[in-house]
């Protein structure tokens, strides 16, 4: 199969139709721009998502993503509350949640991240953490992509 030679190559800006999604959690859209920016090169669907709400519509869609990357903060939903939501909806996003903050010395949700056994990503995020994070929810969620979409 000649697509899955080179994994780290891409010949167009398209995204194959069974692709993973990962969606991006974050109030600041510049924060979100860095991530796609970041992660164009992976060979996945990107979704945005700028408060709480909307990541849990997403999340508790008939088509939601595979893998969330979600900041901790936002003016609506908390991401403690988004990441309760989505793994009491499917389990599964325990091995397909990542954690990204600068709120990291708040104390909810440094008690919350005692107990997150995902990756936790600190602002400002690192582009390659970043990606690594993203891959390492990727392979958590393998098990549980539609159609066994390869990654």
């Amino acid at each position: 199969d000649a697509r899955g030679s080179d994994p780290t190559r891409r010949t167009s800006g398209t995204v194959r139709l069974d692709a993973p999604t990962v969606l991006l959690v974050d109030d600041d859209m510049s924060v979100l721009s860095g991530y796609r920016r970041t992660l164009q090169v992976e060979d996945i669907s990107i979704e945005f998502a700028l408060s709480g709400a909307q990541a849990l519509r997403r999340v508790l869609s008939d088509k939601p993503p595979d893998v969330v990357v979600c900041d901790m903060l936002l003016p609506d939903v908390s991401g403690v509350e988004i990441y309760q939501r989505a793994i009491a909806t499917e389990p599964s996003y325990r091995q397909r949640f990542a954690i990204a903050t600068g709120a990291a010395g708040v104390p909810a949700i440094a008690s919350f991240l005692a107990t997150f056994s995902g990756p936790v990503l600190y602002k400002p995020v690192d582009a390659v953490l970043l990606t690594s994070a993203v891959r390492a929810c990727l392979n958590g969620a393998r098990p549980f992509l539609k159609g066994g979409a390869r990654v």
